[in-house]
């Protein structure tokens, strides 16, 4: 009898040592503290019947299927997750990246994703509209946070236009912009520690055209000398601009340590670089990359070093 309850107690001590150890790991994981937005979604402005129609949906009594009731409110027409709010319609947040602050003073960056299950579909980053009323036609602001914590979130605004009217399809670089686009379709003076954001919302301006944009590597962070915008049209035709931005002859979108060697091999070899980056590395604009480029650019690379 004495066994048992000496087994008995050795089982209640480990059970509590346990729960303490879980509930000191628990209050020591680190707690969500700020939101901030790294890249907006793709999209930003939408159109009457084409992103979203007038009423907000709800389900039939007798077939168990979505339906649309007529209201003043906006409902997306983007399937197929909706955030809190399903009920108000699906708002397209492709290309939203977040940076999420923790109390230990760590940050990382979080991609929207939305993923499939049994109950259907989630999303890891939820959105609402503004005072959660809904969304109408006009300037919307909408505000992004993780359910971890509802009192961090970040925001941004959207256009709810009416009908698209018919545009000619175009591409071209935004007007007052000091980049330019040449005879051979380089994209010259793009500036460095380009985002993905800076090239959709400051650099070109498009209508009615599928645009894509690559990096020279997807391990960079930014969009540099290489990088690629294809441009598709509606007839079928494409077109291919290439990135240059001066100083950066490796691609990676900033002008750094790595960039005067490249230069340097250059003055040995005029077969080493390819056009783009020649056009990079030939800053002081002769016809040949000069021992002149590669002080320029070692001047370049310093600078941003200390900076």
């Amino acid at each position: 009898m004495k066994s048992l309850k000496k087994i008995i107690a050795i089982i209640l001590c480990l059970t509590l040592v346990s729960g303490i150890v879980a509930l000191c790991s628990y209050a020591a994981s680190p707690k969500i503290t700020g939101i901030k937005i790294v890249t907006l979604p793709v999209k930003t402005v939408f159109y009457q019947e084409e992103d979203w129609v007038y009423g907000m949906w709800d389900i039939s009594e007798e077939t168990g299927k979505p339906v649309s009731v007529p209201s003043e409110r906006v409902s997306f027409t983007h399937n197929p997750c909706g955030g809190r709010y399903p009920e108000v319609g699906m708002l397209d947040m492709t290309g939203l990246v977040i940076e999420v602050s923790y109390s230990d003073g760590t940050k990382t960056n979080m991609t929207y994703k939305e993923t499939k299950g049994k109950s259907g579909y989630t999303a890891n980053i939820m959105f609402s509209p503004k005072g959660g009323k809904g969304f109408f036609p006009g300037t919307n602001t909408v505000e992004v946070y993780l359910l971890q914590n509802t009192q961090c979130y970040d925001s941004y605004d959207i256009q709810l236009l009416g009908k698209r009217e018919e545009v000619e399809p175009f591409f071209k670089v935004k007007d007052g912009s000091n980049v330019e686009i040449d005879s051979n379709n380089y994209v010259m003076g793009v500036p460095s520690n380009l985002t993905l954001s800076q090239l959709q919302n400051d650099i070109f301006e498009y209508e009615n055209v599928e645009v894509s944009f690559s990096k020279v590597s997807r391990a960079y962070k930014y969009y540099g000398t290489g990088s690629t915008v294809t441009v598709k049209y509606p007839d079928g035709s494409k077109e291919v601009y290439t990135l240059v931005v001066e100083g950066d002859v490796d691609g990676n979108g900033i002008v750094d340590s790595s960039d005067p060697g490249l230069v340097s091999i250059a003055i040995i070899n005029n077969d080493s670089l390819n056009r783009a980056q020649f056009l990079a590395a030939n800053v002081d604009g002769m016809r040949k990359i000069t021992e002149n480029d590669f002080t320029l650019i070692t001047i370049m690379a310093a600078t941003n070093s200390a900076s």
